[in-house]
């Protein structure tokens, strides 16, 4: 998922701070917490294995705003990194 950034603001994104765009990245998160809220419901027909797998990507997904860094790619697009999903999902 990528945040533009307007051409005016690309000699400010060497100055942005965590805390001007993380809530873009909260907001993404969120949206792949929301994906994956009906696999932790008790009768969803899925294994414990899978189960677990779930937990463990939704853990991950709300520790990783602890590590958010603010990072531009080459076309001024914010990059944005999330832990991967289990293959199945």
């Amino acid at each position: 998922m990528k945040v533009s950034m307007s051409e005016t603001n690309v000699e400010n994104q060497k100055t942005l701070k965590a805390e001007d765009v993380i809530w873009v990245y909260r907001d993404n998160r969120n949206d792949l917490l929301d994906a994956t809220d009906k696999y932790m419901s008790t009768d969803y027909p899925i294994t414990e294995e899978q189960k677990k797998e779930v937990s463990d990507y939704r853990q991950a997904l709300r520790d990783c705003t602890k590590t958010f860094t603010v990072e531009f790619d080459d076309k001024h697009q914010l990059v944005q990194t999330f832990p991967t999903k289990p293959s199945w999902i």
